[in-house]
């Protein structure tokens, strides 16, 4: 029975690995490759349009709450000097 319990812990152990990461030809790698090239190009036109769209939506809404942030502490400064006076 001692045996049967070793057998199933190992089996269970070994079922828990990855298996190792498949071996390419030369020719695949290069293909891998060449596909890579090519999609990293066209997702970084994507992504550097996002972030441009971004930017233009959201540049002017965050100047504005940054504005209008330090206008309130500047109020505030003022507000705190006329009551020390």
């Amino acid at each position: 029975m001692r045996i049967l319990k070793i057998i199933c812990i190992s089996l269970l152990a070994f079922a828990c690995s990855e298996p190792p990461a498949p071996k390419l030809r030369l020719s695949n790698r290069r293909l891998a490759d060449s596909i890579f090239k090519e999609q990293i190009k066209i997702i970084t036109e994507t992504q550097d349009s996002i972030c441009s769209a971004y930017e233009e939506e959201y540049l002017d809404l965050v100047v504005d709450s940054i504005l209008t942030l330090r206008r309130n502490k500047i109020k505030e400064q003022i507000e705190r000097s006329k009551k020390q006076q």
